[in-house]
């Protein structure tokens, strides 16, 4: 039989559980550029294809691992993005919403 001091001693445990299986399950997916707001912003995953007359804002040099926005180390594969409420984007990637890391 169960007591409720048995119970009370679980309970952190459940808890804590509980929390971790929501983080994992909320991971961050990575950006593509066929989605909505990655089109909407002109994402690209390799800044150098972010040319043209529908990127004039693109200047060489420029991608997502020197943004202000970028979450991740240069050296990561992907890192989160703060403009795209942490969604998974190339460090050598480019939007319009980039600006210069300080």
């Amino acid at each position: 039989m169960t007591t409720r001091r048995d119970f009370l001693h679980a309970l952190p445990a459940a808890a804590l559980t509980l929390i971790l299986a929501r983080a994992a399950s909320a991971k961050a997916t990575r950006l593509e550029e066929y989605e909505p707001v990655a089109v909407s912003l002109g994402y690209k995953h390799e800044a150098s294809e972010a040319h043209g007359k529908n990127f004039t804002a693109y200047a060489a040099g420029q991608n997502c691992a020197n943004c202000r926005f970028y979450q991740g180390r240069p050296a990561d594969p992907w890192g989160g993005c703060g403009a795209l409420d942490g969604k998974l984007v190339n460090p050598r990637g480019w939007c319009v919403a980039w600006v210069k890391k300080i």
